[in-house]
């Protein structure tokens, strides 16, 4: 027990009154202690306004997010939010444990990559994020233009290159997309790695530049990145490459919000989100927030195409492609 609680009542300033209080009176206080450091109105923290984000870089995000939630806490002083921060997972299973702790309130990110820790959570969809002026975005599988694969089923016995597991454009759509084909994925350890004739092996490349550079050099069959990436790096490619599969179209990232949340918060966080661009305030704020454009509600079609992905992602992500 703290030194103040002992023998004597402890002041506003934190100094002991000389004297013994009631132990119903020192009860009461110890309990008014806990309501004030452990309540916040239906948020993770006292007091405190939480973003998740998934990430290898915590450094990186935290300096492009702060200001962000900084933003969002301020609005939402009403409902006692006191500050934001910013907290960094390195996996989908780290931060969907953190929502289901309540130690997460909002998590912005990839729509596919938020429909698992929404299944695995029960956290909830929001808002569509537009970045960099886009708002939907699908992904490619691509191969050297000289080589013999045409269609998905072709890559079996073979290597592809994928960016990251919690990467929807360049993990979990090319995955979903060679699931879909009857396809067994493997992880392999490296590029020296030889994969069952059976399954297609994949290695992480961890970047779109990387994974098109294993391509093309052949060291890998083929690459699943974002469609605007491929675009992008084939206007430099050192060899023409071609694509053989093409994903659904998804919202580019999504807002989803944990289950602890009050109702009436959430509908406060999404009257902000929704008006921030029309000022010049919110609008400077999202454009620092990694050039966010403008946060709106999910279209239903973009909405369906990536829950339709929820049962068979689940299945591969508990078979061991995470």
């Amino acid at each position: 027990m703290p030194k103040g609680l002992r023998g004597g009542c402890v002041t506003r300033t934190g100094c002991q009154r000389p004297g013994t209080c009631r132990s119903v009176n020192c009860l009461a206080i110890l309990v008014f202690l806990l309501v004030v450091f452990n309540s916040g109105g239906g948020v993770a923290s006292a007091r405190v306004l939480v973003l998740g984000s998934i990430s290898l870089d915590p450094v990186g995000v935290v300096r492009v997010s702060q200001p962000f939630v900084d933003y969002l806490a301020e609005k939402l002083s009403s409902y006692g939010i006191k500050r934001g921060e910013v907290a960094v997972a390195d996996s989908v299973a780290g931060m969907a444990s953190l929502m289901r702790e309540k130690k997460v309130d909002l998590l912005i990110d990839s729509s596919v990559t938020a429909l698992l820790v929404n299944e695995r959570a029960g956290s909830k969809f929001l808002l569509r994020r537009w970045k960099d002026g886009r708002d939907a975005y699908r992904s490619v599988v691509v191969v050297r233009q000289d080589s013999r694969f045409n269609f998905l089923s072709d890559l079996v016995g073979e290597t592809v290159a994928l960016e990251e597991s919690f990467s929807t454009s360049g993990f979990m759509l090319p995955v979903l997309g060679m699931a879909s084909s009857g396809l067994r994925l493997v992880p392999l350890d490296g590029l020296a790695q030889v994969p069952p004739p059976d399954a297609v092996g994949y290695v992480m490349g961890y970047d779109s530049e990387t994974q098109m550079t294993w391509v093309e050099r052949n060291q890998v069959a083929a690459a699943g990145l974002a469609e605007n990436d491929f675009k992008q790096l084939a206007k430099s490619a050192l060899v023409p490459l071609r694509v053989v599969y093409t994903s659904p179209i998804v919202p580019y990232d999504v807002v989803v919000y944990g289950k602890h949340l009050d109702h009436g918060l959430v509908s406060r966080i999404r009257a902000i989100l929704l008006s921030a661009h029309d000022t010049r305030e919110g609008a400077n704020t999202l454009d620092g927030f990694d050039q966010t454009t403008m946060f709106d509600e999910i279209p239903a079609e973009l909405l369906r195409n990536v829950t339709t992905f929820g049962p068979e992602l689940t299945r591969l992500l508990e078979g061991g492609a995470e």
